[in-house]
């Protein structure tokens, strides 16, 4: 970039200043604003018989934001090209910076980076601290030589916020609803960055006659758009479908045990397996002869999925059972040591599974959790965290960072409880839970809804209305709603 040579002839003058500054790039990621403000009219130095002015440099607005450690709450880092050192030393140089000042000068608040003998162009980078979080600065680059001070064009920058822990709050914002009949007994699942809706049924009559579907639907945040997927061989009900969350494998197929069979009382159980890019299901292996799932815990690692707890036909058990997911095959690990419960919370973090409340809203109830090698096939206690309470398979849990966001769906109350938990030490949130984010929208206070986190955006889907829905259920069945944090 090149600035307008501005000569002056002067008896005592023996050198001649051209001083060029331009903000090259500005570095930073989340929360970042950068807008391109008129420069001000150029700085000149103090000694009237020596006056000197300069060309303000221009942005570039190809600048990228490339790293997330160039800005936080309370810091951001900003590089800047000097030109030329217009025949003269730099005597310094760096960066300036006010909240207040429109054009901030070296009276502000500055870095100062010392003098240079370049090699030019020389680029050069300033960390700016001790700022104040989510709040917009002016910022400039300046250099000085013996003639004076001159400045960059000025831009504007934002912190981020502070990462408020422990407490989530927000508001709930509609999204596109489910395109088809709305249901109640269906699973939803996270891969590849988008929700999937699978099968389900609806209550026809108060004798609990149920319409089944087989269908599966995948919604893209990106588009706010729901998409038919293929039918499944299987649909879930109390019968048959054990209360088993779906999986994902390290690829994004989607695959959980399910039980298909004429009646519900003559029921094959295998693997079903759903490959949302191929748009197919594959029906896999048998289960074990002695493994029937429900509301069991299970978590993956690597290509293998780990089931552990509760049985439909043999109640609180401690058996765990590994599955290949490549091989589709099955072999039975060491039995679980602590406490036999039901409707834990699984998940995986570092190579390790994560067993967590094995005990939901049925006895026996615990809040002790677990942590899983599958290398040594050894669990070791990790605490108990400090929730208020256990919900069901339908509360989930959502991962932020190094903790694990519990969601405790409570539509008797009115309310859902995001509670933060950590895994190390992992045994109390962080810090107290105060806030109750109201139900999106519910008729009554037994309306159900079904939570998922996609990446780190949350989603809830409302239930059907029951058997005899009143107009505002059947209105607000299958209507999905996003939690936009404040």
């Amino acid at each position: 970039m090149e600035l307008n040579q501005l000569n002056y002839s002067y008896k005592t003058m023996k050198k001649q200043l051209i001083l060029s500054l331009s903000l090259f790039s500005l570095l930073a990621i989340i929360l970042v604003n950068c807008k391109k403000k008129e420069d001000p009219a150029p700085s000149t130095p103090t000694t009237p018989t020596n006056p000197v002015t300069a060309t303000a440099p221009t942005l570039d607005n190809a600048a990228n934001a490339t790293g997330s450690s160039d800005i936080t709450a309370t810091s951001v880092k900003v590089s800047s090209n000097l030109s030329a050192n217009g025949g003269a030393a730099i005597s310094q140089h760096g960066h300036v910076w006010s909240e207040t000042n429109a054009a901030p000068t070296t009276a502000d608040t500055k870095t100062e980076l010392g003098a240079t003998s370049g090699p030019f162009p020389l680029k050069f980078t300033s960390e700016l601290k001790s700022l104040k979080a989510n709040t917009t600065y002016n910022v400039r680059a300046y250099a000085t030589n013996d003639k004076g001070t001159t400045y960059g064009t000025a831009v504007q920058v934002k912190t981020g916020a502070v990462a408020v822990t422990g407490e989530i709050n927000g508001v709930w914002v509609e999204r596109a609803k489910f395109p088809t009949n709305a249901r109640s007994d269906y699973r939803l699942v996270s891969a590849n960055n988008k929700l999937y809706l699978l099968c389900g049924g609806r209550t026809l009559d108060e004798n609990y006659n149920i319409e089944r579907y087989y269908d599966a639907y995948e919604y893209d945040p990106a588009t706010d758009k729901w998409t038919e997927k293929a039918k499944a061989a299987i649909t879930r009900s109390a019968i048959f479908f054990p209360q088993v969350k779906p999986l994902v494998s390290a690829t994004g197929k989607i695959f959980f045990p399910s039980g298909v069979g004429p009646t519900p009382y003559d029921v094959k159980a295998n693997i079903h397996e759903f490959d949302p890019v191929a748009n197919k299901w594959t029906v896999k292996g048998a289960l074990p002869t002695d493994f029937d799932p429900a509301g069991t815990v299970s978590f993956v690692i690597n290509d293998k999925a780990y089931f552990v707890g509760h049985s439909s036909s043999k109640g609180f058990v401690k058996a765990v059972w590994e599955y290949d997911i490549p091989t589709d095959k099955w072999l039975k690990k060491g039995d679980f040591p602590g406490e036999a419960g039901s409707d834990g919370f699984g998940a995986s973090y570092k190579g390790k599974g994560l067993a967590i409340g094995m005990g939901a809203n049925i006895a026996p109830f615990t809040k002790t959790s677990w942590s899983y090698d599958p290398a040594t096939d050894k669990w070791t206690t990790i605490g108990q965290p400090n929730v208020d309470y256990f919900q069901n398979i339908e509360s989930i849990l959502g991962f932020d960072s190094d903790k694990v966001v519990y969601y405790g769906n409570a539509p008797a109350k009115g309310f859902i409880r995001p509670q933060v938990l950590t895994f190390e030490p992992f045994k109390k949130k962080v810090p107290a839970q105060t806030t109750d984010i109201p139900l999106p929208q519910s008729c009554n206070s037994n309306m159900g809804m079904k939570i998922l986190h996609v990446g780190q955006r949350t989603f809830a889907v409302m239930d059907e209305g029951g058997t005899k829905p009143t107009a505002c259920e059947k209105e607000t069945a299958g209507k999905l709603y996003e939690l936009v944090k404040k």
